[in-house]
């Protein structure tokens, strides 16, 4: 009876050590009911060894085998993909939407600024003599010119946003990969001392929680070893965490655009390698992916705008007379594509010659310049692709690709790999501003008057000219043209009459042929003059006869 009762009192002893543990983990899961990281914890309970006896086996009561995490594995892992994008769709999201408030905004946006621009423009061709006409536009065209600098500052001050969060978040992900380590540190050191068969719960729930908030910064993996320490990944397969190892990131500048930040990575052989572009998901990866898909190419778009902008009102404005007598001169300046060479190059110290040629061809993108097997090859920067290229790159023959004009002979020297960073139209917008500040100096005067000769006994008249080319312009003398019903030896047409080389030359014209009120539109290359247009218009009765129409240049 004795030994009964000492197995009874063994067996309660065994069940009342038991279910103090339980109560003491229940009370463990509501005192932390509010933590984040906390994972719901059970006492797992399995019966002790059997006594033997002469009667054969007799239970001795209850253990705890286990204390174990209400925890799912798979869950687990969705959860920490999906904070992982929606970190991602949220950076992206909240930087895009300062563009898009920005360009949509009649008070900071262009499209208001522009509009009024041209109503200016058109007030001073309803009243080019007007002075104080003239000095609306030019505070309009001053207004444009502000707002697109002011545009240029707002998108600068975003890039500067995203490098310091870019900053931020590699330090949040560097100080969490090395959190991960030690407490995968801890765990194997743990699981050592409970003979490899318990692991810390808190410890475990801890380092999911690092895992967790690490997702929010960038997309990651993690693979489990036997000894309780996991390895985590990044990228294409890059470990961030091997073990109780960890290799860090580094935040650099680009080695030919210092405005622009790369991630390198420090691999566990000591290489570091650039791995900006294989980052993906978590905040990070969405603040690389607004930086090239979205900032960029609006700097690029606004700059562009501004570039077709200006040649365009330039080339115009260039075409015409200011109050002066003078030919116009341009409008608008802005600044020249940039080009800049690698920190890597064999000389870093000097750079390339980039002019627009033709801005109808300019894009948004950006382009690698690179010598590569002992000749120049051109990709673009976003796709990279190679571009085809015409000419050798020499002054008398350029490169020629998508309306630029690349020269590479003021290098004085050049080896394998050396590249540069071509931005067509980046600094557009930075340094578009206005060229004139006196209203007299705007041209909104033909360059070109015409006059009929007193003598005249036909119908055909000559409308005012058009400039088709400013690249001679002044013309050097007054030219006037005389009809001849034999000028050309075999038919009709005008001698030209005035100063230049072609002096004497004949411009066929038949009214059967070329009157009849159609007009007939020419094209005169008078002398070193360079061209100039002008158009006969027959209103009576189909003859031209004997006139003669004399047209003014503008003074030289």
């Amino acid at each position: 009876m004795a030994g009964a009762g000492s197995n009874l009192l063994g067996v309660g002893v065994s069940g009342l050590l038991a279910f103090q543990r339980a109560l003491g983990t229940t009370g463990h899961n509501i005192s932390n009911v509010n933590t984040d990281s906390y994972s719901r914890q059970s006492v797992d309970f399995s019966t002790r060894d059997a006594q033997f006896s002469g009667y054969g086996y007799q239970g001795s009561g209850v253990q705890v085998d286990n204390v174990s995490r209400t925890y799912d594995d798979f869950l687990t892992r969705e959860v920490r993909s999906s904070q992982s994008t929606l970190s991602d769709f949220t950076a992206y999201h909240e930087f895009s939407s300062r563009i898009d408030n920005l360009l949509a905004d009649p008070e900071a946006g262009l499209s208001t600024a522009m509009q009024s621009f041209f109503d200016s423009v058109q007030d001073v061709a309803d009243n080019p003599s007007s002075t104080a006409v003239r000095e609306v536009m030019l505070g309009e065209s001053e207004g444009l010119a502000n707002r697109f600098g002011a545009m240029n500052d707002h998108l600068g001050r975003l890039q500067e946003g995203v490098n310091l969060r870019i900053n931020s978040s590699v330090d949040s992900i560097n100080s969490m990969i090395s959190s991960i380590a030690k407490l995968n540190s801890d765990i194997v050191r743990d699981q050592v001392r409970s003979d490899q068969r318990l692991l810390s719960n808190d410890l475990l729930d801890q380092r999911d929680h690092l895992l967790q908030q690490l997702s929010e910064h960038i997309s990651v993996t993690s693979v489990n070893r036997n000894n309780g320490s996991i390895d985590v990944f990044m990228g294409r397969g890059q470990g961030l965490v091997m073990g109780t190892e960890y290799s860090e990131l580094e935040v650099v500048k680009n080695g030919m655009d210092g405005q622009r930040l790369e991630v390198r990575y420090q691999e566990f052989d000591g290489v570091s390698r650039n791995i900006t572009d294989q980052l993906k998901g978590g905040e990070l990866g969405g603040l690389l992916k607004f930086r090239q898909e979205v900032l960029v190419p609006s700097q690029n778009a606004i700059g562009r705008l501004a570039i077709g902008l200006a040649t365009t009102v330039n080339k115009q404005h260039q075409q015409g007379l200011d109050l002066n007598g003078a030919l116009g001169t341009a409008l608008f300046q802005v600044g020249a594509p940039l080009a800049l060479p690698d920190s890597g190059n064999s000389n870093p110290a000097e750079s390339i010659e980039v002019n627009i040629v033709d801005v109808s061809f300019l894009g948004t993108d950006d382009y690698i310049l690179k010598f590569d097997a002992g000749q120049w090859d051109l990709a673009n920067e976003r796709t990279g692709k190679i571009v085809a290229m015409t000419g050798n790159g020499l002054a008398n023959d350029p490169f020629i690709a998508d309306g630029l004009e690349i020269r590479v002979d003021g290098l004085t020297g050049v080896a394998e790999k050396d590249r540069f960073l071509i931005r067509p139209v980046f600094s557009g917008a930075d340094s578009f501003a206005l060229n004139i500040h006196d209203p007299e100096n705007i041209a909104a005067s033909a360059p070109i008057r015409t006059a009929e000769g007193l003598d005249n006994v036909g119908t055909g008249r000559v409308d005012a000219g058009r400039v088709l080319s400013t690249d001679n312009l002044p013309l050097i003398g007054e030219i006037s043209f005389t009809f001849s019903n034999s000028a050309t030896g075999t038919g009709s047409g005008f001698i030209v009459n005035g100063p230049g080389a072609l002096a004497g030359a004949v411009v066929p014209f038949s009214s059967a042929t070329d009157g009849a009120g159609d007009g007939k539109q020419v094209t005169l290359y008078v002398g070193a003059s360079g061209p100039g247009s002008w158009s006969l218009t027959d209103t009576g009765n189909g003859e031209v006869m004997e006139v003669s129409l004399s047209g003014r240049p503008a003074p030289g």
